[in-house]
């Protein structure tokens, strides 16, 4: 062959190669594309069940002064669904409303037992459920009769809301406090300066 039809040849023969690469980094992308695709699905599926979760938790705790067998079947259902994600949010907001419901029944130990839970469990990825479930704990201790427990417990829900800047939980906080030391016939702690009382 004369060297212009070997670099003719050359030429094609590369020509002829491209075609496949060109082809394998379509399929790359392709497949890059369907992956991506996939993960925002997989991410969408967990942000839709993880909100369902919470809402089934919320409802839970709606239903538990009014029948217990619709807060259980809204316990259960907020139950599978995190735990499937193993998301703790809704794990611990199941313990709340175990707690809550436990609370209601009378069962203070299996209350107490739940609502320590999901402090635990709550810890750091939600502080107006934690102040609300020292609250809980706090009525539990009140109804009890064990007042400086329940003044503790309100304490630590107060001081959460305060730096929250949560008015409502302060308020209600505050009332509790003022129950447990009425209950207890105990006087409020008086300021040094005189101007109202210390809690």
């Amino acid at each position: 062959l004369s060297n212009c039809m070997k670099h003719l040849l050359i030429f094609l023969i590369m020509i002829l190669m491209q075609k496949p690469l060109q082809a394998q980094e379509g399929n790359i992308v392709a497949i890059q594309k369907s992956k991506v695709v996939a993960i925002e699905k997989i991410k969408s599926s967990f942000q839709r069940d993880t909100l369902l979760a919470l809402s089934y938790a919320k409802l839970a705790k709606l239903f538990v002064d009014e029948s217990a067998d619709s807060c259980m079947f809204y316990v259960k259902k907020a139950e599978i669904i995190s735990a499937k994600y193993n998301f703790k949010k809704g794990l611990g907001h199941v313990e709340i409303a175990m707690g809550i419901l436990n609370r209601e029944q009378g069962h203070y130990l299996e209350a107490l037992s739940h609502l320590n839970q999901a402090i635990g469990i709550l810890k750091t990825i939600d502080e107006p459920a934690i102040a609300a479930t020292y609250s809980a704990i706090g009525t539990i201790y009140t109804y009890t009769n064990q007042y400086q427990k329940a003044i503790l417990h309100h304490k630590k829900s107060l001081d959460i809301y305060q730096r929250l800047g949560n008015k409502t939980g302060v308020i209600d906080n505050l009332a509790n406090i003022g129950n447990a030391y009425l209950e207890n016939n105990l006087l409020l702690p008086k300021r040094s300066d005189g101007k109202g009382f210390d809690l």
